[in-house]
């Protein structure tokens, strides 16, 4: 029971050390500015890049060229080309009468 008293208390310094160092770095660099208001009370031109952004693709995967799009024509698009598969059958054993095998 110790022992797992002990690796909760661990965990939680680890947790406490980590939002500390997020809290620190994140007033040290100053990531607020991007959402405040400019100094009159108008958004900032950051404000309209997001709003930019909500404007979302309707095919993102088609726009990136990771994925066909819905503006090909299908008909265009050609078959392709199916060779047919030849099966070669096994060879026919070669079968010799008793009589005329080697002795061994």
């Amino acid at each position: 029971m110790q022992r797992v008293r002990i690796g909760l208390m661990g965990l939680a310094v680890v947790f406490l050390l980590v939002l500390l160092a997020a809290a620190f770095f994140g007033v040290a660099s100053g990531g607020d500015e991007v959402t405040r208001p400019g100094s009159d009370g108008a958004p900032s031109a950051n404000a309209a890049a997001v709003v930019a952004s909500d404007e979302r693709p309707q095919e993102p995967l088609a726009e990136l060229g990771v994925a066909p799009g819905g503006a090909t024509d299908v008909g265009n698009i050609a078959a392709p080309v199916q060779r047919p598969v030849i099966i070669a059958a096994p060879p026919a054993p070669v079968l010799v009468p008793p009589a005329e095998r080697p002795s061994r």
